[in-house]
């Protein structure tokens, strides 16, 4: 049997730093590119903004109030996100029946665009609001 001398393990250890390094840049290399693809940061602040739309219009009763008179209070705080961002809310009864939508002023639809639905209840009848979020494209964007 051969004896294994500090030659041979400064092999074995430069060996297994370079498999670890291989395997760490692979890793990262992976993680990377799937963050990449996985949509733009723009995307996902628009569907978090909408998404956060729709739970301060419920839980500050605006949605309900526009269910009953159609109120003008969702046109109000349309006119008060940012001016890069455009939105669109619109209301349904249960049965998918339309009953309101309101467009923030000076915005139009673009083809890229973010939807989110929520559910409440009036009076223990259900309601569908539906927010379409897009970046108004007369205003340039703001670098991230």
């Amino acid at each position: 049997m051969r004896k294994i001398t500090h030659d041979n393990k400064a092999i074995v250890f430069t060996l297994d730093a370079a498999f670890a390094l291989l395997a760490a840049l692979a890793i990262i290399t992976t993680v990377y590119f799937y963050l990449s693809e996985s949509g733009e940061s723009g995307s996902f602040h628009l569907s978090a903004l909408s998404q956060d739309t729709l739970s301060v219009l419920e839980a500050d009763s605006i949605l309900s109030s526009a269910v009953a008179d159609i109120s003008s209070s969702i046109e109000l705080f349309l006119s008060s996100l940012p001016m890069q961002v455009c939105a669109k809310i619109t209301l349904f009864t249960s049965l998918q029946s339309h009953l309101f939508t309101s467009v923030r002023p000076g915005c139009i639809e673009s083809g890229e665009s973010i939807v989110t639905r929520r559910v409440f209840l009036v009076n223990y009848t259900a309601y569908l609001a539906e927010a379409q979020f897009w970046y108004n494209s007369t205003i340039s964007k703001v670098s991230e």
